[in-house]
C-alpha cells in the first residue's frame, strides 16, 4: 500500500511519474510532428568517400551512422592525407586528389591513381600508440593514426610533394565536436553531433532539380560529382531543400538539416579529370543567384545535415521532409 512507503519513496515515485509523463509528452510531440511531413522525393545515389578529398565509392545502400556513412568496413572520410606537419590537404591544393580511387576488398582498403601501383592498407588498422599523431583540420586539432612510411611515400610520389602522410581515425579514437566550429551565421549543431575528417558535419545532401536549375545556366553542364554529396535526392522543385528542417529516409533514418553548404573553389575541379576550370565554373554562376548576405561571399548549394536516428539508406528510399516554421 502507498501508505506503507517512506516519504523518500513517495518522492521518488512522484518524480518517476513526472519523468514518465514528460517522456510520454516528448514521444507524442515527435510523433505528432512527423504527421505533418510530406514526401518530397527519393534517394537516387549514395556516395561514400573513404579518404577526404579523394574519389567516391558509389553505392546502392549504406549504413547511416552518427559519424557518417558506413559500408563494407569503411566509414565516410575517416582517412586523410596530410603534410609532414600534420596540416590536412585537399583538392584545393592538389586537384589530382580527385583521381585517387578507393575500393574495399575484405579487410583491405586499396588506393589506385593514374601511373601508380595499387597501395593496399588494412581497412581497420590496429591502434598502435607509437603511431598516434596530432593533425589539423581547419581550426581543429585531432588525434590520428599514421599509416606508415610506405603509405606516405605513395601519396608523396603521386602528388609530387615531399613528406606527405596518410592518416586514419579508428572507431575508438576521439571525434570532432561540430558545435565548436565558429560560423558567423551561427552553428545549429547540438551536443553529440560529431564527425571525423569532414569540413563540418557528417552528411551533405543535394537534389536533382537544383542541379538541373544550375545546369540550365551553364554553358557546359556539370554532374553532381563536382559537389561531393553523400546523398542525391530526386525531386521536382529546385532548392526546395532550403526549407527542410528534418528529413526522414525510408522507414527509420532521420537527418536534421543544419545549414546550407557554402561553396569554394573545390567545386570547379572536374572530378573525372582532376583539372580545375579556368572560368571557375560552376562557382562563378552560383555566385550570381545563390549568394546570400547571411552566409557571406560564398554561394550556397546543398544542405549540411547530421543524424538524429541511425539506420540503413537505400537507393529508391522515399524521402519525407518537415518544413521550417
Amino acid at each position: 500500500m502507498l501508505g506503507d512507503i517512506s516519504s523518500e519513496g513517495k518522492t521518488f515515485m512522484a518524480l518517476l511519474g513526472i519523468t514518465a509523463y514528460q517522456v510520454g509528452i516528448a514521444v507524442w510531440m515527435k510523433w505528432k510532428r512527423w504527421q505533418s511531413c510530406e514526401a518530397v522525393g527519393k534517394v537516387v545515389d549514395v556516395f561514400l568517400y573513404p579518404i577526404k578529398s579523394c574519389k567516391a565509392i558509389q553505392l546502392k545502400s549504406a549504413r547511416c551512422t552518427f559519424v557518417g556513412l558506413y559500408s563494407d568496413g569503411l566509414y565516410d572520410r575517416h582517412w586523410m592525407i596530410t603534410q609532414a606537419n600534420g596540416d590536412f590537404i585537399t583538392q584545393r591544393q592538389y586537384p589530382k586528389m580527385a583521381l585517387i580511387a578507393t575500393s574495399s576488398h575484405g579487410d583491405k582498403l586499396c588506393l589506385d591513381a593514374p601511373g601508380m601501383e595499387t597501395l593496399t592498407l588494412p581497412s581497420n588498422p590496429p591502434v598502435d600508440p607509437s603511431k598516434l599523431r596530432s593533425c589539423r583540420i581547419w581550426n581543429d586539432r585531432v588525434e590520428v593514426l599514421d599509416c606508415g612510411d610506405d603509405a606516405g611515400a605513395w601519396a608523396s610520389q603521386y602528388l609530387g610533394a615531399a613528406g606527405l602522410r596518410i592518416v586514419f581515425s579508428a572507431s575508438c579514437m576521439p571525434k570532432r565536436d561540430i558545435t565548436l566550429k565558429q560560423k558567423p551565421w551561427g552553428n545549429q549543431g547540438l551536443p553529440g553531433d560529431i564527425t571525423a575528417f569532414t569540413d563540418f558535419c557528417s552528411f551533405m545532401f543535394m537534389t536533382t532539380s537544383s542541379i538541373d536549375a544550375l545546369n540550365n545556366q551553364l554553358k557546359e553542364p556539370i554532374t553532381v560529382e563536382n559537389f561531393r554529396p553523400n546523398l542525391l535526392i530526386e525531386n521536382s522543385i529546385p532548392f526546395d531543400e532550403d526549407e527542410w528542417d528534418e528529413i526522414k529516409i525510408g522507414d527509420k533514418v532521420v537527418l536534421r538539416c543544419l545549414d546550407p553548404c557554402t561553396r569554394c573553389l573545390l567545386t570547379t575541379i572536374n572530378q573525372r579529370t582532376g583539372i580545375k576550370s579556368l572560368e571557375e565554373e560552376p562557382l562563378a554562376t552560383l555566385k550570381k543567384f545563390r549568394q546570400f548576405s547571411k552566409y557571406g561571399t560564398s554561394p550556397c548549394f546543398g544542405i549540411n545535415a547530421t543524424p538524429n536516428i541511425e539506420g540503413d539508406i537505400r537507393v529508391g528510399d522515399t524521402v519525407y521532409a518537415i518544413r521550417r516554421n
